[in-house]
């Protein structure tokens, strides 16, 4: 029903994804139209998936979260995290059947460990007021085999469960009895090779929010049950 945010809402970085999904819109690649590209205004990063069924569910989720601030704090040494956005990456090994491309700072090993850092804190946290399981953070491929946080910081810009006539919601997870027709994977190397060392800019990330994965505010994105 949820899940946490970190919103990418820097206007400059909006501007040069807006820029970038022109050229490449302009390239007349085959097989890429414009509904693949995820809706600018809900670019984020995903921290994790939330079951937020009833009001008391979401109540107890905002007061572990509130709980946490001042450990969340700590963990990032008092300091905002800030991100370098560039080039552009698959999911998959073959680019001539690609499902997703994002971008992200995956080579910023100061960002994925304060990042995990913050996202322990926050697991711990919802773990102990039930709104979070052990099990799902495994199923959901965000801890490490010893049970830390390894939550996996990436942008995903274009992704084909948006394809013109399929209906879906989310760029992480969506519905499963939403998914009526299968995936239509798009050849990216050509697109890797003109844009793969794009640059998107560098930014703080100033926010985390619990965001519902159905409804969405005045500027386009998720709207938050929490900021």
């Amino acid at each position: 029903t949820h899940f946490l945010s970190i919103p990418l809402n820097d206007p400059q970085f909006h501007k040069n994804v807006e820029d970038w999904k022109s050229e490449v819109m302009e390239a007349g690649y085959g097989g890429i139209d414009g509904s693949l590209f995820m809706q600018i205004p809900r670019l984020h990063f995903t921290i994790c998936m939330l079951k937020l069924h009833t009001d008391a569910q979401m109540q107890s989720a905002i007061s572990a979260l509130k709980e946490a601030s001042a450990s969340v704090l700590k963990a990032l040494k008092g300091q905002p995290l800030t991100c370098s956005m560039r080039g552009l990456h698959i999911m998959n090994d073959d680019p001539r059947e690609v499902d997703v491309v994002f971008t992200g700072d995956l080579k910023n090993s100061d960002l994925t460990l304060r990042a995990n850092a913050m996202a322990d804190v926050i697991f711990d946290f919802l773990k102990k007021s039930s709104c979070l399981s052990e099990a799902s953070l495994n199923k959901q491929r965000v801890l490490t085999t010893t049970g830390n946080a390894e939550v996996k910081l990436h942008c995903t810009l274009m992704n084909t469960k948006y394809r013109r006539g399929q209906v879906h919601d989310h760029s992480d997870s969506a519905n499963p009895r939403r998914r009526f027709q299968p995936r239509e994977p798009f050849d990216a190397s050509n697109l890797l090779k003109e844009f793969g060392q794009a640059e998107f800019g560098t930014f703080p990330l100033s926010e985390l929010h619990v965001s519902s994965l159905s409804s969405f505010r005045g500027d386009g994105y998720y709207s938050p049950a929490f900021v």
